[in-house]
């Protein structure tokens, strides 16, 4: 399994480990396997939900989505499911998330620069040429809820945060464009 989000919330699951492949799918079936919630729209395996997790990966987040897990906490995960006979996933090889510089804004939409190239984005209030920010990229999910279609996405803070507010995440103007965001070095 390639494209998935990874999503922790003690607060709205409980101990549970989710892990979401469809966001545009809803479930119509589940099978439990031990720890393992299989769901499915049709025949179509389209997340997992694996109960106490916490006995087997520390987890601090207090957030919603594990943005860039590393390949010891995906090798973990993939036990667990292999297990379960349930198909492993893929590590992923960056977050989706870019740190990017607004070079125009057209009618509809927002051209950006990561660096070795230019993508286009969805238009959005509150950009400026020249703002760095947050780019997700076609395939990544935000907050488990909306799979970036086309266009990019520009981020806002709530989409990185729950609890942030609804404007454009700006960054410092020093932070080099085209890093994945969530493995930026902080100085």
């Amino acid at each position: 399994m390639k494209d998935y989000g990874i999503f922790y919330s003690y607060k709205d699951n409980g101990d549970s480990l989710v892990i979401v492949f469809d966001t545009d799918k809803e479930f119509k079936d589940e099978k439990v396997i031990g720890r393992v919630h299989v769901y499915y729209d049709n025949d179509k395996v389209i997340g997992y939900k694996i109960d106490k997790i916490r006995e087997f990966l520390k987890i601090k987040n207090n957030g919603e989505k594990l943005f860039f897990p590393n390949n010891v906490f995906i090798d973990v995960i993939n036990s667990i499911l292999i297990n379960a006979k349930c198909e492993p996933l893929e590590p992923l090889e960056n977050s989706g998330y870019f740190v990017g510089q607004i070079k125009e804004i057209n009618e509809n939409i927002i051209i950006v620069s990561l660096g070795d190239k230019n993508i286009t984005a969805e238009k959005c209030n509150d950009a400026n040429i020249g703002d760095k920010v947050v780019v997700a990229l076609p395939g990544t999910m935000i907050n488990g809820r909306t799979k970036v279609k086309e266009l990019a996405h520009i981020c806002t803070d709530k989409d990185l945060n729950n609890d942030g507010e609804d404007k454009i995440l700006l960054l410092d103007k020093d932070v080099e464009i085209g890093g994945d965001f969530f493995t930026l070095e902080v100085k």
